[in-house]
């Protein structure tokens, strides 16, 4: 590549080169400011209040809830899966749903062993193994694998449908708790707890709700 001498560039190009080489004004080549992203400063540690930020939130309607700016909200958050699965109604129902699934569940606990005591042969006796074994233990290790994938697909299929059938039964005892809750503790706004990054444990109201559920039943 022809390098091109100082005098035959552009007054851009020129500039750019002064920059790089420090003889410049001290500041960026034009096509880098042009590509780089606004910055702009954040507010003083002592306005970076909670109050404040939900105010220029809520200020945007961001959350629909404009009347609150003013104010400080009261937030929780929940997750509903985990309330209704440490409930007493549920850890009896999960029991049951597993009692009668045993004899699939025996059945992939016996195909597990045997697969693992086919890896545990070939490795043990690799060396002295003939081929016409080795070939019948490799038919055997993939049929196995190919029930044991299915029995255990089989049996997840079947506990998460009694599960769903569990979270539509006790759907309408879940709102009705978070209502008694939000009016028991004054809440402003409850949000599910696979939503935020992070909340301060005293926030998740996740126990209550399944102390509530509890007491309905």
């Amino acid at each position: 590549m022809t390098k091109r001498s100082f005098s035959s560039l552009s007054s851009a190009e020129r500039s750019d080169r002064q920059v790089c080489s420090g003889r410049g004004r001290g500041t960026l080549p034009r096509r880098v400011l042009a590509e780089a992203p606004r910055v702009y400063p954040l507010p003083n540690e002592g306005d970076f209040t909670v109050k404040r930020v939900l105010a220029f939130v809520l200020g945007l309607g961001a959350l629909g809830l404009a009347p609150l700016a003013g104010a400080e909200l009261k937030i929780a958050v929940v997750d509903v899966q985990a309330a209704i699965g440490q409930t007493q109604e549920a850890q009896t129902f999960l029991e049951k749903v597993q009692e009668s699934l045993e004899a699939d569940l025996e059945r992939i606990r016996e195909l597990t062993a045997q697969r693992a005591e086919i890896e545990e042969k070939v490795q043990r006796d690799a060396e002295v193994m003939g081929e016409e074994e080795r070939t019948r233990l490799s038919e055997d290790y993939e049929r196995i694998t190919s029930d044991l994938q299915y029995r255990t697909e089989t049996y997840q299929k079947a506990v998460n449908r009694r599960r769903n059938e569990l979270f539509q039964k006790m759907g309408p005892g879940v709102q009705a708790a978070l209502d008694d809750l939000v009016k028991l503790e004054a809440y402003d706004l409850v949000l599910p707890r696979n939503t935020v990054i992070y909340v301060n444990p005293k926030h998740d109201i996740t126990r209550k709700v399944t102390e509530v559920l509890d007491k309905q039943s």
